[in-house]
């Protein structure tokens, strides 16, 4: 499943261009991610049919040309300023699906979304694919193997 972070001031990092993930990614825990301007970079990474990682690393200046390629980037309502670490991983998703070859469909979460419905609620791509794949919740344990294919509803 895919693996995904933001890189703050003050963190340490390495990429390991030949594997495309992250050599070392020590977690600054005084960062303010709430900041846009603490963020210095992100990486998303996920292992593909083969087994061999796939990854996106976006530096300061990707994420900066994505902001601003946005309609409303720059203003004081935008969801980049409200959001940032979630508008960054959006991007994210997106931009290694879309580089995996993996239909962004289900996971494309772009500004227009979360301008409209500021009380969203993210799910995680982990979720989204074992619930997709396997026809349960991913914290759900199969009750029956013989019949995987249960509702919600159907267990009160």
């Amino acid at each position: 499943s895919p693996r995904k972070a933001i890189i703050f001031k003050g963190e340490k990092f390495e990429w390991d261009s030949l594997n495309s993930c992250p050599k070392i990614h020590e977690i600054n825990f005084n960062a303010n991610t709430s900041d846009y301007n603490e963020i210095i970079g992100a990486y998303a990474f996920a292992k593909d049919k083969n087994g061999n990682y796939q990854g996106i690393l976006l530096r300061k200046a990707d994420i900066d040309r994505l902001k601003n390629s946005s309609p409303s980037g720059n203003s004081e309502y935008s969801p980049w300023n409200k959001w940032p670490k979630e508008m960054v991983e959006a991007k994210l998703y997106r931009k290694l699906a879309l580089e995996m070859g993996i239909d962004i469909s289900d996971i494309d979460l772009d500004e227009k979304e979360i301008k409209e419905d500021g009380n969203f609620e993210y799910i995680s791509f982990k979720d989204i694919d074992v619930a997709k794949n396997k026809g349960q919740m991913s914290d759900e344990p199969l009750l029956n193997k013989y019949n995987p294919i249960l509702s919600r509803n159907s267990r009160h």
